[in-house]
């Protein structure tokens, strides 16, 4: 979190908990303040609205700065092992935001459009850097290809796999079982997107 201070830290931290455990729709300004220990005012000072604190809260803890983390490392690594890393880091955010997630599933259909943009907008931008990497090992992948259907196609196939164990069928997904399945993942769709 470089860059803020340690006032915001602990409001972005404070936001984080509150939302995870009663939702965004019930976490109270007031409530998150006095978790963050500070005042109220503060709150609105440093982020403007709970809305906005919400929306900085998401790009800090989500998979977006994960996601640029994991990436930048993986630039000149072919896609097979880095789309294995990709999903394995993605797997194990999803699992350490589980709380957040049942929340932020229940209340989407129900938040105000500008609530539901945020997720958008985050969905929109994991989209752009993985497609970005796709784009630049075309090459490897020696098929013509449409990175943004492609990398939104890979996240939501390594998403509908945590939602299904993880929050549906309520199982906890081990080490060995998430290796296992992300390696099936990254299978299946190089097998889609590659020639033969």
């Amino acid at each position: 979190m470089a860059g803020k201070t340690d006032t915001e830290r602990r409001l972005l931290e404070a936001m984080l908990k509150v939302a995870s455990e009663v939702g965004y729709a019930r976490a109270t300004t007031r409530r998150i303040a006095q978790e963050a220990r500070v005042a109220e005012l503060t709150l609105f000072r440093r982020f403007g609205s709970k809305q906005e604190l919400f929306r900085q809260m998401l790009r800090t803890y989500g998979f977006l700065p994960r996601l640029r983390q994991v990436l930048a490392g993986l630039q000149n690594v072919q896609p097979r092992p880095a789309l294995r890393s990709v999903g394995l880091r993605y797997i194990a955010t999803l699992k350490e935001r589980k709380a957040l997630v049942k929340v932020i599933l229940s209340e989407i259909s129900t938040q105000p459009g500008a609530l539901r943009g945020v997720y958008v907008e985050l969905i929109e931008q994991m989209v752009d850097l993985l497609a970005g990497y796709l784009r630049r090992h075309r090459q490897e992948l020696r098929r013509p290809l449409r990175a943004r259907r492609a990398a939104r196609a890979f996240l939501g196939m390594i998403f509908s796999y945590f939602l299904s164990e993880e929050i549906l069928k309520n199982r906890t997904i081990g080490a060995r079982q998430m290796q296992e399945a992300v390696g099936n993942m990254v299978e299946i769709f190089l097998r889609g997107i590659q020639r033969p």
